[in-house]
């Protein structure tokens, strides 16, 4: 397979991007200061060479990055955690935060099941203006039918997150039909893995601090009334 590099901030290589994703391929992308993979969400081949390009095992999931506009579309907005963190209030979280995860409790339908641990799903966001890249590819994948794309860190399970092409390449050159490169203003602290905070309890969980830190999470969260973050003994620290 040829592997492509193209310039993130054109937009016939976003067009490229959204036709290789639509017919089930996986786009390397850089997104928060390093790499990731992108595919269609609803694709399960599109999943299994995730799985299988990073090497992870299949009995692990996948995340899933989508406008928060549409997150009742893969979320149990039933689920008794949700009485305590409004709908709205979660997405203007992720509005506000330069990039976060969350785990929320997973809708019964419509969500496929290798996004799913525990009855719950990872969904990864930042906020970006519109005429941003990131922005134009979902909505470009939007309207071709589909509804977000699932993703990953673009590294071999266990190593760090890349965030140079020349690791891109010497990795997974030949192995991915795009890598879609570009560059943004960003402190070392951010080109981290992102933070990920647990949502299926009564109180905000903190299960990993990446490129989002701990205080900067408390801070938002008191400000939007959604609890005092919880860190136990236990949390991953990137």
């Amino acid at each position: 397979m040829h592997t492509e590099c193209l310039n993130i901030f054109d937009s016939d290589s976003l067009n490229y991007a959204a036709n290789l994703i639509t017919h089930g391929e996986i786009v390397a992308s850089y997104f928060n200061g390093g790499f990731v993979f992108f595919g269609d969400v609803d694709q399960e081949e599109t999943a299994n060479k995730v799985f299988k390009i990073k090497k992870r095992p299949c009995e692990k999931t996948l995340g899933l990055s989508c406008d928060p506009l549409y997150l009742n579309e893969y979320v149990d907005l039933t689920a008794a955690t949700l009485k305590h963190y409004p709908l709205q209030t979660i997405q203007q979280l992720y509005r506000e935060i330069h990039a976060l995860g969350l785990i929320l409790p997973a809708s019964d339908s419509g969500v496929p099941s290798y996004l799913i641990k525990n009855g719950a799903i990872l969904i990864v966001w930042t906020e970006y203006p519109p005429h941003y890249p990131m922005r134009q590819l979902m909505e470009k994948l939007r309207e071709k039918g589909k509804r977000a794309v699932l993703g990953a860190s673009a590294n071999i399970s266990g190593e760090p997150t890349y965030t140079t092409l020349e690791q891109m390449i010497d990795t997974f050159g030949g192995k991915v039909p795009l890598i879609l490169n570009g560059s943004c203003d960003l402190p070392a602290y951010r080109k981290k893995s992102t933070t990920i905070v647990d949502f299926t309890t009564k109180r905000p969980r903190l299960i990993r601090e990446g490129s989002v830190p701990e205080k900067e999470i408390r801070e938002c969260l008191e400000r939007l009334d959604l609890g005092d973050l919880f860190v136990g003994q236990d949390v991953i620290r990137l």
